[in-house]
């Protein structure tokens, strides 16, 4: 999983993403970086994840089963 698949994922550019088994979404991607710990910096004046952040969060989706570990 690539941090511009997560980022076209997060932004609408894709609807789905086939991944190891598991079909995700945005709300997928929503629940992921909602779990990260999320610092000074890590978002944008919007709230989104700043531009260094996507890698990190695809990153933590490639290890990341939904939320409280739901089997997706």
């Amino acid at each position: 999983m690539t941090a511009d698949q997560i980022e076209s994922l997060y932004n609408g550019r894709i609807r789905e993403l086939d991944y190891a088994g598991h079909t995700l979404t945005r709300a997928d991607v929503d629940d992921a970086w909602l779990d990260m710990a999320i610092g000074p910096g890590d978002t944008d004046e919007d709230g989104c994840p700043a531009e260094h952040m996507w890698q990190q969060l695809a990153e933590a989706m490639t290890h990341w089963h939904g939320p409280e570990g739901a089997d997706k």
